[in-house]
Parts: structure tokens; C-alpha cells; sequence
């Protein structure tokens, strides 16, 4: 399979460097894009050299940064699918407290620390256990007289999952990054490890 690859020079190298770096990647150069005044712009050619050899020049050329672009939108790709399904993950948890649930996408998490930092500042003035709020939980129930402890103790409760989520959602990144092959990519499995 043939893949396209964009090169990017790095600031400072001199024209003629970039003409011997252009014939030693392709014979028959397609384009160049963005050549600018100080002799840094991106290559795109067709690959008739192996993974190996672009590695061997690019090496060669420490100037170089290569990008093989089909490789680089299929990891885009599949690394914006795994985001989307931690945040429905985050989006859907909930944690329990006193019989009630509650919901701590970034939403709720932003009313609840909103609410502690009224309680703190309410009971700075009015003195320790004189704050109380109600409100509704994940299911539309009422709850009334949430104190500052208990909410405090949502909050903290939060804290493991989204830890769990945000961990898993690099090791998944990650490991999609470490890819090689485009089948390999698009066929990568990321539900594991979220629970």
C-alpha cells in the first residue's frame, strides 16, 4: 500500500539542504506547501521507499520531522472515538451517598464544588455545620439539607472514577499511538480497563 507522508523542516535549514533532502526521499517530488522566506515549509510525496528507509533518511536529516499522513488521521481518528466514549463513560457515572445517587460529569462536579465553596464561605461567617442545601439527585428526587460534609464527601467520591477514566483513556491513546499498521488502528479495541 502506498502512503503519502508530509515532511516538515525545521526552522533554519538552508535551500540547497532541503533540494538534497527532497531527491533523497523521491525522484518525483509532487509538492511542496507553505516554502517560506526562511527555508522551512512541509514535503508531500508519494512513498516508493519502505518504512525502514524513510526512517534511515530521516535519521540522515535530523532537520526532518515525517508524518505519514494516512497513518496520522487513522490514530486522529480512533483517538477522537476513545474520547468520545470516556466522556459518555463520565457522562453516565454516578456515586452514591446516603441512599441518594448522584450524577459527576463536568457539569454536576462544577454545581458541587460551586456549592462547597458557598458552604465554606457560609460557615466562615455563621460557623462550622450552619450550611445546608437542598437539591436533586441523578434520579429527580429531592434532597433536602445536603450539609457541607456531605457534600464534600460526593465530591471526593469522584475523584477515583474520573481518575480511572482519564488513566485509561492515555493507556488507550497510547497504545493506538505505538500502532503501525492502519488495520491495526482501525481495528483497535478500547472498551477494556474502564471499570
Amino acid at each position: 500500500m502506498s502512503h503519502s507522508y508530509e515532511i516538515t523542516l525545521r526552522a533554519g535549514v538552508p535551500t540547497l539542504k532541503i533540494d538534497e533532502i527532497c531527491r533523497s526521499l523521491h525522484d518525483d517530488l509532487i509538492t511542496v506547501k507553505a516554502k517560506s522566506g526562511d527555508s522551512t515549509g512541509n514535503v508531500v510525496f508519494e512513498n516508493t521507499k519502505t518504512a525502514p528507509q524513510i526512517s534511515a533518511i530521516q535519521a540522515e536529516y535530523d532537520s526532518l520531522v515525517v508524518v505519514d499522513i494516512e497513518l496520522d488521521s487513522a490514530k486522529k481518528k480512533k483517538k477522537k472515538e476513545i474520547s468520545m466514549y470516556a466522556e459518555s463513560l463520565e457522562h453516565a457515572a454516578i456515586v452514591e451517598h446516603n441512599g441518594a445517587n448522584y450524577q459527576i460529569n463536568h457539569k454536576s462536579q462544577s454545581r458541587i464544588n460551586g456549592a462547597i465553596t458557598i458552604g465554606n464561605a457560609h460557615e466562615a461567617i455563621n460557623g462550622a455545620g450552619s450550611f445546608a442545601i437542598d437539591w436533586i439527585d441523578a434520579d429527580n428526587n429531592h434532597v433536602p439539607g445536603l450539609t457541607l460534609a456531605d457534600l464534600n464527601s460526593i465530591a471526593l467520591a469522584t475523584g477515583p472514577i474520573i481518575s480511572v477514566i482519564a488513566h485509561n483513556t492515555r493507556s488507550h491513546k497510547d497504545a493506538v499511538d505505538a500502532l503501525t499498521d492502519i488495520d491495526d488502528i482501525n481495528d483497535y479495541d478500547y472498551s477494556t480497563g474502564w471499570s
